[in-house]
């Protein structure tokens, strides 16, 4: 189960597999290219994606392919324009994608930033990033039961469990360094209650949520910890994209 160009791990992030349809560069715009590209190298199709780039994009390209060895299915992709003149556009992409590991299947999503220059009729991606996924337009609301629960159920798993099962409740760099962490268990683990879980803001497929919990190890009072949680609904699928410690015990 263990796991676009700054390095290897981003090249691999960006192999996904999709459709089979021949892709040829145009002149119609960025965001077309965006999506050509991504449906091009989910296929690790080299001979069609190398033509839509220059610069560090093609470098990086042409020194990492040979080590990308796993693909993805792409379920969506999104794009929005953050700069664009006549010849220089930077695209914005959301990428909805399965990952498959055996058996082992789960969402995951990543947000990339696809720098462009206008050569002759086509625009060519000369750098691509990745980039944390932003919401938009939260408002006050009411929080979905089912990413109320993930939630919850994540907070309070063993430690173990949290590593061993974090392809179900995590995405994007979260999960990247989930599971790159170290796999070490303490002997003793602390047992984690949750106490409160209040929405702070959420739009149709993204929420942000303060939860209030007890971390106790055996012999210890409990500590008191509030985080502040991002999740985003992966197809379906609530999932958590951040979390950040807003108060210790201590504080």
């Amino acid at each position: 189960m263990k796991k676009i160009f700054l390095t290897a791990a981003l090249l691999i992030s960006i192999v996904l597999s999709g459709c089979n349809q021949k892709i040829i560069p145009t002149d119609d715009g960025p965001d077309y290219a965006v999506k050509n590209y991504i449906d091009a190298a989910s296929q690790a199709k080299w001979d069609t994606v190398v033509p839509m780039l220059s610069g560090e994009a093609l470098q990086e390209m042409q020194t990492g392919m040979e080590r990308v060895k796993t693909t993805q299915k792409v379920i969506s992709i999104q794009t929005a324009s953050e700069i664009q003149t006549d010849t220089f556009a930077v695209i914005k992409a959301d990428v909805i994608k399965t990952n498959n590991y055996g058996v082992t299947k789960f969402n995951d999503l990543s947000s990339y930033e696809f720098r462009h220059q206008k050569t002759g009729e086509h625009w060519l991606i000369y750098k691509v990033s990745q980039k944390e996924l932003k919401p938009d337009n939260l408002k006050n609301g009411t929080m979905p039961v089912a990413a109320r629960e993930k939630l919850k159920t994540y907070l309070e798993l063993p430690m173990s469990e949290k590593k061993e099962k974090d392809y179900l409740y995590l995405a994007g760099p979260i999960l990247e360094l989930s599971q790159k962490s170290n796999p070490h268990v303490p002997e003793m683990q602390p047992k984690t209650k949750v106490l409160e879980i209040t929405p702070l803001g959420i739009s149709e497929k993204y929420l942000v949520a303060n939860a209030l919990y007890t971390v106790q190890i055996e012999g210890y009072r409990p500590a008191v910890i509030k985080a502040i949680v991002d999740m985003v609904d992966l197809a379906g699928e609530w999932k958590i994209i951040k979390l950040d410690i807003a108060q210790n015990a201590k504080e």
